[in-house]
């Protein structure tokens, strides 16, 4: 039985929300062993258009409020393993005269990685491997939490601190195998800091996905679209507020992609780190 085609659009606007989560949690640096790096972080995206296959805008109302958790925890001074996963999710889409809603506890897809320190410095460099594994939903979820497929990772990350003057540069390069009909794709992150007063840290972030194909490719209406690109800009503040604990807010605005929502994201994030 063939799907209406407001709910087909839905899915098209929205199954690509996977892989938002906050930019560059970690960095190129692993954690020393025994240690640890924890985030909660609020997301607050509100989209009314959506870049469309072509890549031109077109209407598409969306808007998401979701908590993840991020953690690193250091296994010997040179593995870290890594996971990012949502905690809770209330999304709302409206498309013509449907409107769908979606609320979620612990369903999503959880990402789980491996980093390995291959350099210590002055420019750090490290590896990742990892999975994004689907877990306690159904795909035909309105708006839909991801596509329900197990994708595999991997990563390049190369950071670096300009001490004694208090700034940082970090950035990574990945390729991620997505599962069954879907198009794998390249993908980038780059993060630059510098801290004032010592407790305040100012930032800057660039993202990007890009699929490996661009083929324009039509599809039927029970489909998820194969393709998706997505380039992200933004600003942050971080407040340091001791050692162990630090807040922050990140602005970050999608300005162009294709089969992804043109969103503002509003992160708020409160990190205990050892």
């Amino acid at each position: 039985m063939k799907i209406r085609k407001p709910v087909r659009a839905l899915r098209l606007l929205f199954v690509f929300l996977i892989g938002s989560a906050p930019v560059l949690q970690g960095g190129a640096w692993t954690q020393s062993k025994g240690h640890f790096y924890s985030k909660l972080t609020l997301i607050n995206l509100n989209s009314t258009q959506r870049f469309a296959i072509d890549g031109n805008p077109t209407r598409g109302e969306f808007d998401d409020l979701a908590l993840y958790f991020y953690g690193e925890y250091g296994i010997t001074d040179n593995w870290t393993i890594t996971i990012s996963n949502p905690v809770s999710k209330n999304s709302v889409g409206t498309y013509g005269s449907f409107r769908g809603t979606t609320r979620s506890f612990f369903a999503g897809d959880v990402e789980i990685g491996l980093k390995r320190s291959i350099l210590k410095g002055p420019v750090v460099v490290s590896a990742v491997v990892g999975s994004k594994i689907p877990l306690f939903y159904e795909t035909d979820a309105k708006p839909p939490l991801g596509t329900g497929k197990t994708d595999l990772d991997a990563k390049l990350l190369v950071g670096t601190s300009f001490y004694p003057i208090p700034a940082y540069m970090t950035g990574d390069i990945g390729y991620r195998h997505r599962s069954s009909q879907f198009e794998d794709e390249i993908n980038y992150n780059f993060e630059a800091g510098y801290t004032l007063f010592k407790k305040y840290l100012v930032r800057g972030v660039l993202s990007g996905l890009r699929c490996t194909k661009n083929t324009l490719a039509s599809m039927s209406d029970d489909q998820f679209s194969t393709e998706q690109e997505q380039y992200r800009a933004g600003a942050g503040l971080i407040y340091l507020l001791s050692k162990n604990i630090e807040f922050d807010v990140t602005f970050l605005k999608t300005y162009a992609g294709r089969n992804f929502p043109r969103a503002t994201e509003i992160y708020f994030g409160v990190a205990f780190k050892k």
